[in-house]
């Protein structure tokens, strides 16, 4: 065990604020992500009167798709599951109609 070695398990920005604050106290810092995103493909979107987005990733895979489809947006209500995730949302819709705050209450 090398206990001033922290592995975190997401590729890391090289200068980030996270890596640089362990840094300074002395810690040797490694990241990577053991993750692999891709996209499921879809030929249509089910009919809703909303759609919920838990992640970035999958906002930019939904339009990603609907843009090789040439599909048009879908007359619909757009949530986001969390802040991050609503900003995604708000490159592609002019409105972002709920975003949740972590709470399901």
């Amino acid at each position: 065990m090398q206990p001033n070695l922290v592995f975190i398990s997401r590729d890391l920005e090289p200068g980030s604020l996270f890596t640089g604050a362990l840094a300074g106290r002395g810690l040797d810092v490694s990241g990577r992500s053991l993750v692999v995103l891709q996209p499921l493909p879809f030929e249509s979107v089910p009919v809703a009167g909303w759609i919920f987005f838990a992640s970035r990733n999958a906002v930019h895979f939904f339009f990603r798709r609907l843009s090789e489809l040439d599909m048009p947006l879908p007359a619909v209500r757009w949530a986001a599951l969390g802040d991050a995730t609503a900003v995604a949302l708000s490159e592609y819709v002019a409105q972002v109609d709920f975003t949740g705050n972590g709470d399901p209450e």
